[in-house]
């Protein structure tokens, strides 16, 4: 005894593509599987700047940034940049966040003025001072 097909011609061909491609989609399944993982692509550093002028809080990439002002952010004199919301020149800083309230302002050592009691390093929002607050809250580690 014999298996007999039926003659219809048109299963075949739908029989044999059902095939090709569970065969297809299954090798592409494990080639992904196999496939070691790719590292992410390494993004570029910012730097947060606000505004003395508007009050735009925005980030710079590093490469917007001239080597003499990037230079100048870790140093007393103080960065500032164009401010690309209202076109201010000069004008933005590299800002301090307050711990206490989150908000950010512009401190007199970001502008490159040096310290002086006649003006405290204070938030100029909730007046904390950040030095007192960071001794006040955060314990030293052992």
């Amino acid at each position: 005894m014999t298996l007999q097909l039926p003659e219809n011609r048109v299963l075949l061909p739908i029989l044999a593509a059902v095939i090709v491609a569970a065969v297809a989609v299954g090798g592409w399944g494990v080639s992904q599987a196999v496939r070691a993982p790719q590292a992410p692509k390494p993004s570029e550093p910012t730097f947060p700047f606000l505004c003395d002028k508007c009050g735009a809080l925005f980030d710079q990439p590093r490469s917007a940034l001239s080597d003499e002002t990037f230079a100048a952010m870790n140093s007393p004199q103080g960065a500032a940049i164009d401010c690309p919301k209202c076109g201010a020149k000069s004008s933005a800083y590299m800002p301090t966040r307050c711990p206490a309230c989150g908000k950010h302002y512009i401190s007199d050592s970001a502008r490159g003025l040096p310290p002086s009691s006649d003006r405290p390093a204070r938030c100029p929002h909730c007046g904390v001072d950040p030095v007192v607050w960071q001794i006040q809250h955060v314990k030293p580690e052992i």
